[in-house]
C-alpha cells in the first residue's frame, strides 16, 4: 500500500503517528499551510517567504529545522504544499486544488487530518480514491460558535460521516454520539485517540529560563471555553494555605477574564502572547501540575503534551477528558465550573509529594502500555486503513 497523510494543521499529533507508520507502510506526509497561515503547533516560518504549491527540499529542511528532521523517521517522507490563503471561494485555490490533486493520485489511500475549506473540493477531484478522515473537532466549541447554525466545519464533518469513506473520531463521547446519530455508518466510525505528543521533548533548552518556573501551569490558546477563571478562583482558595504558591498562565488569545489576581499578586504570571517550542517546553518542564479547567472540550493536546513530560493533569470531566485522566493514575477529573473542588484536586497532590512522584511514574507506563501508546494507536490504523482499502 502507498498512503500519503494530508495534516491541515495539527502537526504536532501527525508527526509521532506517522513516525511510527512509516516502519510499516509506503508513506508520504504533506503538511498543508496557506502563504497567509504560516504557524501551527512546533512549526513557524512566519518570517520566510514562500510560493504556492509544493515547496522544495531544501525550504522544507529549513522550515522544519534541526530539531524536528532528528525526530523524524528516515523512512518518512516530508513535504509542504502551500495554498494561497484559507478562503472558501478562492480561484487560486482551486487551481491549487487540481495540480495537488494530480499529484495525489499515484497513491492508493489518501488520509486527511483536520479540516479546511478545500477538503470537499479535493475529495471531488479524486471521487475514485479511498480515503480516510480523521476528524478532531466534531463540533464548533461552545464559546467560538458565531451563529446558532452549523459551521463550515460541522456541515463538512456531518458529509464525511454519512460518506462511504473511513473516519476517524478520536475521544468516546464524539464517538458515541456520532454512532448514535449516523447509526447506519457505524461500520466506517472508528475511536481511535493519540499519544502523547513527545515532539515537544525535543526543544528542551539546556539552560531553562529561572522566570517560567511554577508550581501550576495552565498553557495553550485563551479562549473562554478554556475556564480560565475558575483556575484564578481555585487559585486564591489554595493560596490560603500555600501562600509561596506560584501560577502561569501561558498563551495567545483575548484575556476574556477578570485578571486582577494577576495585576496584583506577584504570584501569578500571565503570559499572553505565543509560546515557542522551546519556551513551552521549559515551562511545562519545570512546573509541578498541569490544570484544565475547560467548561467543553473535545480531545486535549495539552493533556498529551503534559504526559510527554510525565506531568499530572487536573482537568475538568468533560469531551475526552475522562478517556485519558485516570485518577489517581494520570492525574484527577474535577466537575466543569467548580473551583472549589479544582481547589481541592490540586491541595491533594501538593500536600503529598510522594503523589506527585507516583503519578509521574504512573504516567510513564501508561503511556507505554495503554492504548494511548503510539505502537497501539499505529496497529490499529493499519486496520483502519486496511478496511478503507477493501471498501
Amino acid at each position: 500500500m502507498k498512503a500519503s497523510i494530508l495534516s491541515f494543521g495539527h502537526v504536532d499529533v501527525i508527526l509521532p503517528l506517522a513516525n511510527q507508520l512509516a516502519n510499516d507502510i509506503d508513506l508520504e506526509l504533506v503538511l498543508v499551510f496557506a502563504q497567509n497561515k504560516k504557524k501551527e503547533s512546533v512549526i513557524n516560518f512566519e518570517q520566510i517567504s514562500v510560493r504556492t504549491g509544493f515547496l522544495n527540499e531544501d525550504v522544507v529542511k529549513i522550515i522544519l529545522g534541526e530539531r524536528i528532521l532528528s525526530y523524524l523517521n528516515p523512512k518518512l517522507k516530508v513535504r509542504i504544499f502551500i495554498y494561497s490563503n484559507l478562503k472558501l471561494r478562492s480561484f487560486k485555490n482551486f487551481l491549487l486544488s487540481i495540480r495537488f490533486s494530480c499529484y495525489l493520485r499515484q497513491f492508493d489511500l489518501i488520509h486527511i487530518n483536520g479540516q479546511n475549506a478545500v477538503v470537499p473540493l479535493m475529495t471531488l477531484l479524486l471521487i475514485k480514491k479511498r480515503f480516510v478522515f480523521s476528524i478532531h473537532d466534531l463540533q464548533e466549541h461552545s464559546s467560538e460558535r458565531k451563529r446558532q447554525r452549523m459551521s463550515f466545519n460541522e456541515t463538512n464533518n456531518r458529509f464525511i460521516l454519512k460518506s462511504r469513506h473511513q473516519v476517524i473520531l478520536q475521544n468516546k463521547s464524539a464517538f458515541n454520539f456520532a454512532c448514535s446519530k449516523y447509526s447506519r455508518s457505524n461500520n466506517t466510525i472508528n475511536y481511535l485517540p493519540f499519544g502523547e505528543l513527545d515532539i515537544y521533548t525535543q526543544f528542551l533548552p539546556k539552560d531553562l529560563n529561572p522566570e517560567f518556573k511554577s508550581d501550576i501551569l495552565f498553557f495553550g490558546r485563551i479562549s473562554a471555553y478554556k475556564g480560565i477563571e475558575y483556575l484564578i478562583e481555585a487559585f486564591r482558595i489554595v493560596k490560603k494555605n500555600y501562600p509561596n504558591l506560584k501560577l502561569i498562565i501561558a498563551g495567545s488569545g483575548k484575556l476574556y477574564f477578570e485578571s486582577n489576581l494577576a495585576d496584583n499578586d506577584s504570584s501569578v504570571k500571565v503570559i499572553n502572547r505565543y509560546i515557542t517550542n522551546e519556551e513551552l517546553a521549559s515551562l511545562i518542564s519545570q512546573t509541578r501540575i498541569i490544570v484544565c479547567p475547560y467548561t467543553d472540550a473535545t480531545q486535549s493536546g495539552v493533556a498529551m503534551t503534559a504526559f510527554a513530560f510525565n506531568k499530572p493533569v487536573i482537568a475538568t470531566d468533560t469531551g475526552g477528558f475522562p478517556d485519558i485522566i485516570i485518577p489517581g493514575k494520570t492525574g484527577f477529573l474535577v466537575p466543569v465550573r467548580d473551583a472549589e473542588n479544582l481547589a481541592n484536586a490540586i491541595i491533594k497532590i501538593l500536600q503529598n509529594p510522594f503523589l506527585e512522584k507516583e503519578l509521574s511514574e504512573k504516567i510513564r507506563n501508561f503511556m507505554q502500555t495503554s492504548e494511548f501508546s503510539w505502537a497501539s494507536i499505529t496497529q490499529k490504523m493499519q486496520s483502519i486503513y486496511q478496511k478503507a482499502m477493501r471498501n
